[in-house]
């Protein structure tokens, strides 16, 4: 088994791992032959890497954090959440619980994986706006949280903070969101970690140490970041964590 672009599919290949749907429903089982209807529906639907089998991958097994059902789950929770943030109904309270479950069962994968070394397999690949993008830098902090010795709680409050980094991205454009290079620090955009820590700063569920993840994960031990410039040790370690994993998931998915 190996993971591909579907670019690079052909005939001779077949499904390893099932393909779900951004509302964790399966759009193609594993073991269908790879046509060219299937590779039009898949880019349809924003796929664009797939686990397959063929002559070159034979005995290779991957070892992931989470399966692909419970990626789409994640981002499908992630999606409502910020949703509901967004575009409140009068008289509905706004729960965080499903995001908070969603962070658990991630605890509980990431203290279950046993090796040392993050397979960028475990990520997400298939991009569809924001939402992978956190659950990702999500996975990756609370990798490093495990690495480093944090117990449950510890990993629980870098995880929502990482979860919910991006959080205030939803509040400005798509297109600037997409916007690369950005031209001398856009102030629209670098007001995203501000924005983002005004939409969580009432919400009880989250701790404190949550929150400033949301509004420290652009600031940079130099002193370059934003939107204080606070540099050296005064940054958190949870916010330094988010920054690094926050950076890394952008640089393997080439996005700015």
């Amino acid at each position: 088994m190996r993971i591909v672009r579907l670019s690079e599919i052909n005939s001779e290949m077949t499904l390893a791992n099932p393909v779900y749907n951004f509302d964790g429903r399966i759009l193609l089982n594993s073991g269908v032959a790879l046509t060219n209807t299937y590779k039009n529906s898949l880019y349809k639907n924003g796929i664009i890497d797939i686990y397959v089998h063929d002559e070159f991958s034979e005995d290779i097994e991957i070892k992931t954090i989470l399966n692909e059902k419970t990626k789409a789950q994640g981002k499908s929770t992630l999606k409502k959440f910020f949703d509901d943030i967004k575009k409140p109904k009068p008289g509905k309270k706004i729960s965080l619980d499903p995001v908070s479950s969603a962070v658990d069962d991630m605890i509980e994968a990431v203290l279950a994986y046993q090796d040392d070394f993050l397979n960028p397999a475990s990520l997400t690949m298939n991009y569809d706006q924001i939402f992978a993008h956190s659950l990702n830098v999500a996975l990756i902090s609370m990798f490093i949280g495990k690495v480093r010795g944090f117990n449950d709680l510890e990993l629980h409050k870098l995880g929502m903070g990482a979860i919910l980094h991006d959080i205030g991205k939803y509040f400005i454009s798509e297109d600037l969101q997409k916007k690369n290079p950005l031209t001398e620090r856009d102030k629209e955009f670098c007001s995203h970690p501000m924005l983002g820590y005004n939409t969580v700063k009432e919400l009880d569920e989250i701790s404190p140490l949550s929150k400033y993840v949301v509004y420290a994960h652009h600031e940079r031990v130099d002193g370059k970041g934003y939107p204080n410039g606070t540099n050296g040790y005064k940054i958190h370690n949870f916010a330094l964590i988010a920054a690094v994993a926050n950076c890394f998931d952008l640089l393997q998915t080439n996005s700015p």
